[in-house]
């Protein structure tokens, strides 16, 4: 069992978000509005680069899918500015005003001119980088108040949603092009957590996905779209609440949380969901039960049955340099 630090820096500020893969650096984002990108291989000055052009507090941070050295950051302020972080320039290449403050945002790892965002007023908005004065299309998530969390389907056809309304929402944006764009959801998942914190979708499983939470639940669920009742399977390694996790690949996920007795220290687990996780699919099966007037007793039992197998869409023919979002460029 891993137990050793490589690498520790302390800082006088509070860091709200961390990535790494698949670039050769890790970008960090502060609740002052800096960011900082680390060559970890460096033992002393591991600061490459440091931007502070806002003062607002980071939500998030991403990448771009075709560009990992471009970095997304999503500020409290409703900005979302980006850097490519082999520049020498302290100032952002790309910048977006948001109508709302993104809490979330997520890349189309199929497009990558296209980006989504979730406010905490539960809007989720799409857009094209290459027309940042407006975005392609806006709808109404979740309950006002409530978004938290949001991320792309790795073929692209998904968005799913979290937030602080005991709700997942999946929703099919293989439209979101068009006039004629339905914004029910595809699918919804009733959580026992309040809030939803994160999710990320499970590699090599196309309809599942997997949700961390901010309150007295500090498991981390794997849930499938072809049966949203209840998750399939789940750990409770944590004591406290999950504040972040990460695939490695389809069976092993990586948690951090905050340790109880220890305010400045994390406990990260690494777990083999196929041997370490509770497997709770297939254990429910649908069964009901009632009463006669005269006291006798009806059952009524079946097995296990998923939804059949998501088919995706043919893909739509598109001209040279239009967005998957945003084909006939208008950006209405």
């Amino acid at each position: 069992q891993p137990s050793a630090v490589v690498r520790r820096w302390s800082m006088a500020m509070v860091f709200k978000d961390v990535i790494w893969k698949p670039s050769d650096y890790i970008a960090t984002g502060s609740n002052d509005g800096t960011v900082m990108i680390w060559d970890p291989n460096r033992l002393n000055d591991s600061i490459v680069r440091k931007y502070h052009e806002l003062s607002r507090s980071i939500n998030r941070l991403t990448h771009k899918p075709d560009d990992p050295f471009f970095i997304y950051a999503a500020f409290s302020d409703t900005h979302l500015l980006g850097w490519d972080v082999r520049v020498h320039n302290s100032h952002s290449s790309f910048r977006i005003e948001m109508p709302r403050a993104p809490q979330d945002i997520s890349c189309n790892p199929i497009d990558s001119n296209a980006i989504a965002a979730i406010s905490s007023e539960g809007q989720i908005s799409l857009w094209d980088i290459r027309k940042p004065n407006r975005f392609v299309k806006q709808f109404h998530a979740h309950s006002a108040y409530n978004g938290q969390c949001l991320t792309w389907h790795p073929k692209g056809r998904f968005i799913a949603s979290g937030a602080s309304d005991q709700t997942i929402k999946i929703w099919d944006i293989s439209s979101a092009n068009s006039s004629k764009f339905n914004i029910t959801p595809f699918c919804s998942i009733h959580t026992v957590a309040v809030t939803t914190n994160r999710l990320q979708w499970r590699p090599g499983h196309d309809t599942q996905i997997s949700s961390s939470a901010f309150s007295q639940d500090s498991r981390l669920q794997v849930w499938d779209m072809r049966n949203p009742n209840h998750s399939i399977m789940y750990h409770d390694l944590h004591s406290s609440p999950i504040g972040g996790f990460v695939w490695v690949d389809e069976d092993t996920v990586w948690s951090t949380s905050r340790a109880p007795q220890h305010a400045n220290e994390s406990n990260i687990v690494q777990c083999n969901m196929q041997t370490d996780a509770v497997i709770t699919a297939g254990l429910v099966g649908s069964t009901s039960v009632d009463f006669s007037s005269s006291h006798q007793i009806a059952i009524a039992t079946g097995a296990f049955h998923p939804r059949a197998e998501l088919e995706l869409p043919p893909a739509l023919p598109r001209r040279q340099g239009a967005s998957a979002l945003d084909s006939s460029g208008t950006g209405k």
